[in-house]
């Protein structure tokens, strides 16, 4: 009988790979800087992070040149898919007009709730804090409803009456050397 083989590789072997694969590893800080960069990728193709992180990553790294024929190559693939998508979407849209009014009603209700309800807090605020600049409040609150809504948790929040986040930034804008209004 056999031996059973294990498949525990070598150290060889691991030093193998990191100086002879397609790209060198030289040292523990460029396998872990590579590790982490396949570690994006695979979250990416995987679901658990979004292609747009990925992309910042590689922007961040990559020559700006080549950064800019990635993005081209990649509208190249997206625009027939995009089309497409489009099309279904609006056949699905003309098919059951209705439906989807329906269905969207209540999530526009309240984000548009949610949205008056942040507005109201920052004039509160801006009230508070002695402020009669009524251009500037617009500013503000534009801003504030800008980086809120860039945040999914914080506009869950919002949408469930919670106005911390509001809060937080109007303080933070405050408080920031140029003020609230740069």
């Amino acid at each position: 009988m056999e031996p059973e083989k294990t498949n525990t590789p070598t150290l060889a072997e691991f030093q193998a790979v990191l100086s002879q694969a397609r790209y060198t590893i030289e040292d523990l800080d460029t396998l872990k800087g590579v590790l982490g960069d396949a570690f994006v990728l695979y979250d990416t193709v995987t679901g658990s992070r979004r292609l747009s992180e990925l992309l910042a990553l590689v922007e961040k790294k990559a020559n700006p040149e080549i950064f800019s024929l990635i993005i081209f190559d990649l509208a190249r693939f997206l625009r027939p898919r995009l089309q497409k998508a489009v099309a279904e979407i609006l056949e699905l849209q003309h098919e059951h007009t209705a439906t989807l009014a329906d269905s969207f009603a209540p999530v526009l209700e309240r984000r548009l709730a949610a949205v008056q309800a942040m507005k109201q807090r920052v004039r509160e605020l801006w009230a508070a804090a002695g402020i009669t600049d009524t251009a500037g409040v617009q500013v503000v609150e534009a801003e504030i409803c800008r980086q809120i809504r860039g945040d999914a948790s914080a506009i869950g929040r919002v949408e469930n009456g919670d106005l911390s986040d509001v809060d937080r930034l109007f303080h933070e804008r405050l408080s920031a050397p140029k003020g609230l209004v740069q």
